[in-house]
């Protein structure tokens, strides 16, 4: 069960009596690029009041209960974090005097062998030594346990993939995030005293413990963990980094506890979808499509405040491996498949679209963030490989805009030109920045805030396209464009699925479209008049996006030509989500329709699982019926006890991606919003009766209700956007 705040996660549970959690944070990258969690806690109690328990997620007010009872004995525990630090608090109160351990137990107190490189993708393949978990320094005073791990300096990952792909006189220039990175914590509380050292075992993985005991028994019980990271040179100075931004005794719990609720309180209150809110039904998968938006919402705002975006293969709450498959027996609890540290953008995105609409902005900022930290490196692999402007983000990179070891190759062709990733899915790849500039933008339109700290990174994505596809161009025909003055996009990519000599393919045609459209319409003080002047050129430059005939039925095309399907995208239809240039009330929407039944190539481009965007694409094109039931496959109850743990599907458990494509789908079925149009209820179907909170552009808010189709509520604010509605 997921609780969390700030950027800290644990994943909560009981099990023989006693109450364990893992616990870590969204930016814990270790030399290999793992994201690690800080540790296991074990709490337990004499005696035990928590033998007849009931569990639940307070949702609304962001915490963890549980209840207990033994006999006359009762107690209520509630475990929750801190918003605006990294810090995670359990709180105890019992009808009776108990004592409580609480054992800290950590599977890294040595050095480990890796059994397998698909938890730290970027050495698959990596021809060298073994690869090894590295160890944490654990050791306590005489009231605290304290733990961190300071990264290896001489065994970095992106240091060895910086080698591996030709830069290294570009090193000491290159930024790498692992270098010089300490992190962990202390755990502590009042009426705490460390007591004995510990080993164990649990599900597979052995394990070294630290115990905290009750110096006396009481009827109250509080234990904090405090998480602190940063860049130091050595343990030391980490440490009293840690202490030193330990809070201050003059902040009372229940002040923090106050900002806590509060928080909560405005974040639900912000934006919500119920459904069917006047029969709230657990079995009616209708209702739980509802339900769980809103906890997959709630898991996104766990990292609200993170420095790193929320990863989409399990984000801060995977849980031991060998629960997933006992093929993953040997791994410890910091394995997930496609890694910690590979941060797959086509994933990521789907995480942060939905925020939008849920007016959660500054959460979508560290996945700008994200982009901006390593604008240089992504800039100067750009001159180092072909000597023009413009960032070159790959897909499958580092949060250093690294390629990941994998992607590159580490056998790579002898004869392979620099650069170029020697993976059939990502070979010429580098569309995604394209999206991630465009969300910026959206960013913009919805919220009205300040974008100039991202800009640089928005016009360097586009600039890369127009510089490096006119370098192509002349190597590959003698000259810059084609004979009608067009750019061509060669060789190139349909996302990951349509390679091998693609050419001109609909999802980059689209995506330039749209953003040299945007650029122009920004005011001055993000975009010159001779910058709009650029843009306008690029886009006279660009080719049509492509269409072909499938059963009898014009639709478009994944590009001009490819030579193999690889993966399961539709590309095709991306003109449509995310580029909007096909959908409800946009031209020649019977064109994208046509598409979407006639136009892929494979049966396996159409399904419901993980990332596919199909509720998405339906929606959009006003599909109701068939946007509801593949709604209802996606977000409905999860077949874990937890019903937002979905997965493994294509990635891991929770599945990220699974959960923020269907909020997308479930909230374009609601409100569509193209240039100054607010269109309601465009694919949402009338038997659902649903209340809504939603954001449009403009920093408009719309608030309605639904009952058997018919609106019986509708707010927007401010009250001037009434005339863009469209019903």
């Amino acid at each position: 069960m997921p609780v969390g705040g700030c950027d800290l996660g644990a994943n909560v549970w009981m099990e023989d009596n006693a109450i364990y959690f893992y616990f870590g944070r969204s930016n814990s990258f270790d030399e290999n690029n793992a994201l690690l969690k800080s540790g296991r806690v074990k709490i337990d109690f004499s005696p035990n009041p928590f033998v007849n328990i009931a569990q639940e997620l307070k949702l609304e007010h962001g915490y963890v209960e549980i209840r207990g009872n033994s006999g006359d004995l009762s107690a209520r525990a509630k475990i929750w974090v801190e918003v605006d630090r990294p810090m995670l608090h359990v709180e105890v109160f019992s009808n009776r005097k108990i004592s409580t351990s609480v054992e800290y137990q950590n599977w890294r107190y040595q050095r480990k062998l890796i059994h397998s490189r698909w938890g730290v993708p970027g050495y698959m393949d990596y021809p060298g030594d073994d690869i090894f978990w590295y160890l944490d320094v654990l050791k306590t005073t005489q009231n605290q346990v304290i733990f961190y791990h300071q990264n290896n300096n001489d065994d970095l990952l992106i240091d060895k993939e910086i080698v591996q792909q030709d830069l290294s006189h570009l090193k000491d220039a290159l930024w790498n995030p692992t270098r010089d990175f300490v992190f962990g914590g202390v755990m502590q509380g009042k009426n705490l005293i460390v007591t004995d050292k510990g080993a164990g075992v649990y599900l597979g993985t052995d394990y070294e413990s630290l115990r905290l005991e009750t110096k006396e028994a009481s009827r109250t019980f509080q234990l904090d963990v405090c998480l602190h990271s940063g860049y130091y040179q050595s343990g030391t100075d980490w440490e009293d980094a840690m202490f030193a931004a330990l809070p201050s005794t003059e902040a009372t719990f229940e002040a923090q506890f106050a900002r806590h609720q509060n928080w909560w309180h405005d974040f639900w209150e912000k934006s919500y979808i119920i459904i069917n809110p006047e029969a709230p039904n657990p079995a009616d998968p209708v209702w739980q499509v509802g339900r769980n938006y809103n906890i997959f919402r709630y898991q996104m705002a766990c990292n609200a405040r993170g420095e790193y975006p929320t990863k989409f293969n399990g984000g801060l709450f995977t849980v031991d491996p060998v629960l997933i498959g006992e093929e993953f027996s040997p791994e410890n609890p910091d394995f997930r498949a496609w890694g910690g540290g590979v941060m797959t953008a086509q994933n990521q995105r789907l995480l942060y679209w939905p925020l939008l609409k849920t007016g959660d902005f500054e959460t979508m900022l560290q996945e700008f963030d994200f982009y901006r930290r390593p604008l240089k490196n992504a800039e100067m692999r750009t001159q180092a490989y072909w000597g023009h402007e413009g960032a070159c983000f790959t897909d499958q990179m580092s949060q250093a805009a690294i390629v990941s070891g994998r992607e590159y190759g580490w056998d790579r062709p002898v004869d392979l030109e620099r650069g170029v990733q020697s993976s059939p899915y990502h070979e010429y790849y580098f569309t995604s920045q394209l999206e991630f500039a465009f969300m910026v933008l959206e960013y913009y339109r919805y919220s009205r805030k300040d974008i100039r700290p991202y800009m640089p990174f928005v016009k360097s994505a586009v600039r890369f396209f127009d510089e490096h596809y006119q370098f192509r161009a002349r190597q590959h025909f003698g000259q810059p464009f084609s004979e009608d003055g067009k750019y061509i996009f060669y060789p190139c990519m349909a996302l990951e699925t349509y390679t091998g000599n693609v050419r001109n393919p609909a999802d980059v045609i689209a995506a330039l479209t749209v953003l040299t459209r945007e650029l122009q319409r920004l005011p001055a003080e993000y975009v010159a008049d001779h910058e709009k002047a650029y843009y306008a050129r690029l886009s006279a430059r660009l080719p049509e996006i492509p269409w072909r005939e499938m059963e009898g039925h014009r639709t478009i095309a994944p590009a001009e030509k490819w030579d193999r399907i690889v993966n399961y995208e539709i590309p095709q239809l991306y003109p449509v989500f995310p580029w909007g240039l096909y959908g409800v009330g946009e031209p020649d929407l019977q064109l994208a329709i046509d598409t979407w039944e006639y136009g892929v190539d494979t049966p396996e481009q159409k399904d419901y699982i993980s990332w596919h965007q199909d509720a998405i694409f339906c929606a959009r094109m006003g599909l109701t019926d068939e946007a509801a039931r593949i709604s209802l496959q996606k977000l409905r109850d999860a077949d874990r006890r937890f019903p937002t743990f979905w997965g493994p599907g294509h990635d891991w458990v929770p599945d990220h991606n699974w959960g923020g494509s269907g909020m997308i789908g479930l909230q374009e079925m609601l409100l569509q919003a193209t240039d100054e149009k607010i269109i309601l209820f465009p694919a949402w179907p009338k038997e659902w009766d649903v209340d809504f909170k939603l954001f449009a552009p403009g920093k408009t808010t719309v608030a309605g209700s639904l009952r058997s189709g018919k609106i019986v509520k509708l707010e927007i604010s401010p009250e001037t956007r009434m005339k863009d509605v469209i019903l």
